[in-house]
């Protein structure tokens, strides 16, 4: 979070056009606005933004955009991957209109199936243009609160600036326990351990809602990450369905706070990351339950 608040804080003024997916992140589409940013939603398919629809949508606007955000791998909330040939069509644009493209990269280590992608990093060979935000805290702990920004260095005094007049520094004590399990070789054997268990949690998770919302529902199939994006018909209110699924003991996020537009009313996103099989088995019975009874879906 504090990446992306230096890249906007340095990067943005108000009234600059960002570009967000939709689903975006919520946290990143927030911060943007923040900084009083005029934002432009961009939809998202099974290959992850739609960049077709992103330079239609910059010519409608009128104006360039003075950053792109985006979620390339895994994407939070809806678990797609920007393709290869989209990546480098993405990096084209944003050559193109001299924009900042702030690639948020919480998950890309946590892939457990399909082959690995270049990281936008990589496909722009270090154009300065691409600033990209990383955190321990996906990869090894939540707690660690500790990240990394990759950044051109002509960028470095000035974000270390801009970080000083935020917090003076990141905790010193964690920062050295992270740099000590990096120096002991343990993140790889992390890292193995992690992807096998979020693939069996993910696929406990959709074997659940196959059972329990057969044809009522339909859902992604990410290959890393943490999340399932959920999408009813248009009779089901993710929002009023909140509550009762509280009710019921489960908890979701509806599918419009990923978008500033609200687009998304009857979608929600869930995470199979933080639970067992069991638990994710459970949760989904729960939530079934729960449209169940709002009455909200036949």
């Amino acid at each position: 979070m504090q990446g992306l608040d230096l890249a906007f804080k340095l990067f943005v003024d108000p009234g600059d056009l960002v570009v967000v997916e939709s689903p975006t992140y919520t946290n990143g589409s927030a911060t943007a606005l923040s900084y009083q940013a005029q934002l432009l939603e961009v939809p998202v398919d099974d290959e992850g933004m739609q960049v077709d629809r992103l330079e239609e949508l910059v010519q409608q606007a009128g104006r360039t955009p003075k950053a792109i955000y985006a979620i390339p791998t895994f994407q939070n909330p809806s678990g797609a991957s920007l393709s290869v040939e989209r990546r480098r069509r993405l990096i084209e644009l944003t050559r193109r209109w001299g924009s900042l493209l702030i690639d948020d990269d919480p998950y890309g280590r946590l892939r457990f199936a399909g082959d690995d992608v270049p990281s936008l990093q990589e496909l722009a060979d270090g154009d300065p243009l691409v600033l990209s935000v990383r955190t321990f805290s996906k990869i090894m702990a939540p707690g660690l609160r500790v990240g990394w920004v990759d950044a051109d260095p002509s960028l470095q005094q000035l974000l270390i600036n801009a970080k000083q007049a935020m917090d003076t520094c990141t905790n010193l004590p964690l920062q050295r326990v992270i740099a000590a399990f990096l120096e002991g070789g343990h993140l790889s054997e992390h890292l193995t351990t992690q992807r096998a268990a979020y693939r069996e949690r993910k696929v406990a998770m959709q074997e659940a809602l196959a059972q329990h919302f057969g044809d009522r529902a339909r859902w992604t199939d990410p290959e890393g990450g943490f999340f399932l994006w959920v999408t009813f018909d248009q009779t089901v209110d993710t929002e009023a369905l909140f509550e009762i699924a509280l009710a019921e003991g489960v908890a979701f996020i509806p599918g419009n706070a990923f978008s500033p537009s609200k687009f998304f009313p009857n979608a929600l996103r869930l995470c199979f990351a933080s639970s067992t099989p069991d638990r994710i088995r459970e949760g989904i019975a729960r939530l079934a339950r729960a449209v169940d009874r709002s009455g909200l879906s036949s």
